[in-house]
């Protein structure tokens, strides 16, 4: 089944991504149409939905933030966006510290932008995150420390403080 899983999550990358290619032209000299809207809400839902994971998470991403109308991310790939930053951000994922390696380097990328877009989402999203650090037992000590600091970043204006930066990224020496 996870084979399957896979397969169609790659093919769905590979059809959105003709979609793009086909279309950039039509992106960057008018209008978007329709149609590729449509298609891209359907093939990120797709995605979204299959809960994938790893390299083509970082390109769904890489997408929206390359994708941009009149400076702006598309707004047909902001709630496939925050689904999967939604999924990554529920209890079971937590548990795993790549997938909040991921989210959290996800947010630092487009964070801003998406609470730009939703405030509500994001807040919704942060108080997930919250009660994920705080209440999630079965939380390594690194996940604790990545919600902490993503937390903090949020808090920040999408900035950490000096004392925060040294914090989180200074080494440890023995």
């Amino acid at each position: 089944m996870s084979y399957v899983i896979a397969d169609f999550s790659l093919r769905a990358l590979r059809a959105l991504s003709t979609i793009f290619t086909r279309a950039i032209s039509i992106i960057f000299f008018s209008a978007v149409p329709k149609w590729v809207l449509v298609n891209v809400q359907f093939y990120c839902n797709c995605i979204v939905a299959l809960s994938f994971k790893g390299r083509c998470i970082a390109y769904f991403f890489t997408l929206f933030c390359l994708l941009q109308v009149n400076n702006m991310p598309m707004m047909a790939l902001v709630h496939p966006v925050y689904d999967c930053l939604f999924r990554l951000a529920q209890s079971d994922a937590l548990k795993n510290e790549e997938e909040v390696d991921c989210l959290v380097l996800q947010l630092h990328r487009i964070g801003d932008q998406l609470e730009k877009m939703n405030l509500q989402l994001m807040d919704e999203l942060f108080n997930l995150l919250r009660d994920g650090f705080l209440l999630q037992e079965d939380l390594s000590s690194m996940g604790h420390l990545l919600l902490l600091e993503i937390l903090e970043f949020r808090a920040g204006g999408w900035t950490l403080s000096e004392t925060a930066q040294k914090y989180y990224y200074s080494e440890v020496t023995d």
